[in-house]
């Protein structure tokens, strides 16, 4: 459905949710090409973010 917007699945095992996630429902649609490829591992709220490795690579 939203393929022809230019968003694209996101492979599966990239980035974890808290349930209830159908892991083969997570689209995404970059703006900057290639600055999917570098989110990885847990998604969580804010107030719970951990800085990661590959955050902080990311500056």
């Amino acid at each position: 459905y939203y393929g022809p917007l230019g968003f694209k699945r996101i492979p599966r095992g990239q980035i974890s949710m808290p349930r209830p996630v159908d892991p083969d429902r997570l689209l995404s649609h970059e703006i900057v090409p290639g600055a999917m490829a570098r989110l990885v591992g847990e998604v969580c709220h804010a107030d719970q973010a951990r800085i990661a490795a590959q955050v902080a690579a990311m500056a």
